[in-house]
């Protein structure tokens, strides 16, 4: 496993994935200059963002748009004693004319061997599983999305302080 900077990752493999869509498919990307590295293979990774951006892409129909973004994101984690992970988020989020997006909020935050075969390939998820990133798929104001949560290098210690939360 390598220190690795997600957002480098998508700017080199983003004229790779312009490449994969026709000319009324749209890519954006929204990356967060200030997110945390992490720790893994970026063969891997890009397997990944691969995998999902050609799902995306199957759902658009004729036409529509993709938009990848980066962010950090921390969860509380009461299994390793309350620290608060850190992750940084991918979202590969999907609208067009083969997409039926609902308002209907994902099924809550799900891991990786819990992702459904339909949903991606046994490729992703074989990825995810070696990366040991969660996954959570969604639909936000006509968007549906996959977030991805890659293990950034350390957690928060919890404060002395802080009260541990009641479950």
């Amino acid at each position: 496993r390598t220190l690795l900077n997600l957002n480098q990752i998508l700017r080199e493999m983003e004229p790779a994935l312009l490449a994969k869509l026709s000319s009324r498919q749209q890519l954006t990307t929204s990356i967060s200059e200030s997110v945390r590295p992490i720790l893994g293979n970026q063969q891997l990774i890009e397997t990944v963002v691969l995998g999902l951006v050609g799902k995306a892409e199957e759902n658009l129909g004729m036409r529509g748009a993709i938009r990848i973004s980066t962010a950090n994101s921390d969860f509380e984690q009461h299994q390793i004693g309350g620290n608060t992970a850190r992750y940084v988020r991918l979202r590969v989020a999907y609208q067009g004319s083969g997409v039926r997006a609902t308002e209907t909020s994902a099924q809550g935050r799900i891991h990786h061997e819990e992702l459904s075969i339909d949903v991606t390939t046994a490729r992703v998820q074989s990825a995810l599983h070696s990366l040991q990133a969660t996954a959570q798929l969604g639909s936000s104001q006509g968007w549906n999305y996959f977030d991805i949560d890659f293990p950034a290098v350390a957690p928060i210690p919890r404060s002395p302080s802080q009260p541990p939360e009641s479950t």
